[in-house]
């Protein structure tokens, strides 16, 4: 069944899992298995619909920077895949490239910074 919030500009309609999601994130609940039936325990009768919907936006906020980086990373990642593989060729192999996709943040950013004057031995070595 259901759960509807709503306010006079809108109406809301969220299945239990959506619902417990908000609630767990809008009172700070971290029990694992916690079920709509029990928020009559915790005395939450009412939802502000306001701090639900900052929170919503707080929450989508967080997951679009969170991509966005990942996805800058990503890009990176990829450009510096096509940079050491002209500059190597048959040397530049699959093992490499694929350490590189894995690489995090730190390591990308080392090579970045050594990109032009790297050499395959130092690559490999940054990439153990």
């Amino acid at each position: 069944m259901p759960n509807y919030i709503s306010d006079t500009s809108c109406l809301i309609v969220l299945d239990n899992i959506d619902m417990l999601i908000i609630l767990k994130e809008l009172y700070g609940i971290r029990k694992r298995n916690f079920k709509i039936r029990e928020l009559v325990s915790l005395n939450i009768s009412k939802i502000e619909v306001p701090k639900m919907f900052n929170t919503l936006e707080e929450i989508a906020k967080r997951d679009r920077e969170k991509a966005k980086v990942e996805g800058k990373l990503e890009g990176e990642r990829e450009l510096i895949i096509k940079i050491l593989s002209q500059r190597f060729g048959e040397a530049f192999d699959k093992k490499l490239e694929e350490k590189i996709r894995k690489a995090n943040e730190e390591i990308i950013n080392q090579i970045k910074k050594n990109i032009l004057s790297i050499t395959l031995d130092e690559l490999k070595e940054i990439l153990k």
